[in-house]
């Protein structure tokens, strides 16, 4: 009985000193969360060859962040440097500078990647060539849209390239990766039309080049650059990222056989004319105007240069969220990408996810094929035109109640016609 006693109090003191150990711990822990990286008061500001750079600094760390320059009226250099250190402050950061809706460039001009503008201001149209110190770990995305430089070296500390970071340089030639990088964002060269070279680092271990497009470690295919009218995506590469025809004019475009899937609006594009599968290819199929998955019958890539009618394969089940879209469209940067006039889904179509049900135009008529309405997974609205079977009018009117709310419900069943 004694020593039960005496467990049962070493337990209990073990108890509590593991408590406090805890506790402190978790005051250490949330102590440090609160503090920030910048001490932004006083804000960051230097006068340097003419042109002042504003950002926020951290004094005890003595690091900053150029969020942006304000070019100098007399200054004209084509070359624009930003130096290693400010103030005594190594610069590790460019960009970030943002407002409630849209982002910005390096020189403060508005980004509306939405609205196909990029930050586009004639003021800095001379800067050709921006020289980026190695100290800075990251540049904020669309840091340099819009821009008019020729050509660029990223720096050896930055590990990503952020989406956007060169949206709409119409001007852009060449640019250098250096080694440490691992992965390129979404549309990194969207709006690009004279981009013929981007250099790896030869000691970059993450990236592979054969001089036209850019795999990482995944056998993704992070990026394309090719003025052919004819691409051939090589053998080996097993996903395709976002947005990698975005600055690219080819008309005919071939899927290799390990290709096992790709992003939403991978293949996005208003140029391409024709699409090609390899027949051997044991994940994905080709059948009429569609790409589908083998495994669940998930449309890939829906084809229709015309953009006037898209018939869907009867092979599809799932309008998922990788769906890339070969349609008609306008040149520009418009977010809002190529589209169709009429489409005709399968009749065998289950379920249709987040943006699967998003076809880019608002007159679209679309033709549900099948008895039963499919799953939707989300609240539906936008089409000016639904076609349904006369049979089934009644389960998609009940359907609609569901998925719909609010006004898009009436204009829904307003303009549910049947065949």
């Amino acid at each position: 009985m004694t020593n039960i006693i005496r467990d049962k109090k070493i337990r209990t003191v073990l108890l509590l000193l593991f408590t406090l150990v805890i506790g402190c711990f978790v005051i250490k822990t949330e102590s440090g969360a609160k503090s920030r990286l910048w001490d932004r008061t006083p804000p960051l500001k230097k006068v340097i060859d003419g042109h002042t750079f504003h950002g926020y600094q951290n004094k005890v760390k003595k690091i900053c962040c150029v969020q942006y320059i304000k070019l100098g009226k007399k200054n004209k250099k084509s070359k624009l440097v930003i130096p290693e250190k400010i103030n005594g402050m190594k610069v590790i950061e460019l960009g970030g500078l943002e407002d409630e809706e849209f982002s910005n460039n390096i020189f403060g001009d508005t980004v509306e990647i939405a609205h196909g503008a990029p930050g586009n201001d004639i003021t800095n149209h001379h800067i050709k060539e921006i020289v980026i110190p190695n100290s800075v770990r990251r540049i904020y995305y669309t840091s340099f849209s819009g821009l008019h430089i020729k050509k660029i070296r990223l720096p050896r500390a930055l590990k990503e390239v952020e989406s956007y970071l060169f949206y709409g340089c119409p001007k852009l030639e060449y640019v250098r990766l250096s080694r440490n990088v691992k992965s390129l964002g979404y549309d990194v060269f969207a709006g690009c039309p004279k981009l013929s070279k981007i250099e790896i680092s030869p000691k970059n271990k993450y990236l592979k080049t054969d001089g036209i497009f850019i795999t990482d470690k995944k056998k993704r295919l992070v990026a394309c650059c090719s003025r052919a009218k004819k691409l051939e995506i090589p053998e080996g590469v097993r996903y395709i990222n976002a947005g990698i025809l975005s600055n690219i004019k080819c008309k005919e475009i071939s899927l290799p056989s390990t290709l096992k899937g790709m992003e939403s609006c991978a293949l996005d594009s208003f140029y391409i004319k024709k699409v090609k599968l390899s027949p051997n290819n044991k994940y994905l199929a080709k059948d009429g105007q569609t790409i589908y998955r083998k495994k669940d019958g998930e449309l890939i890539v829906a084809i229709c240069p015309s953009g006037k009618k898209y018939v869907m394969s009867n092979k599809v089940r799932i309008l998922g969220n990788h769906i890339s879209l070969v349609g008609e469209g306008e040149e520009g940067l418009s977010h809002e990408g190529t589209s169709v006039d009429k489409i005709v889904l399968s009749c065998n179509l289950t379920r249709i996810e987040k943006h699967g049900w998003d076809w880019r135009k608002d007159h679209t008529k679309v033709v549900f094929t099948s008895i039963n309405p499919p799953k939707m997974c989300l609240d539906a609205s936008g089409y000016s035109t639904v076609y349904v079977p006369k049979k089934s009018k009644k389960k998609y009117k009940k359907w609609m109640k569901k998925i719909i709310g609010g006004n898009s419900l009436r204009f829904f069943v307003d303009h549910l016609k049947t065949y």
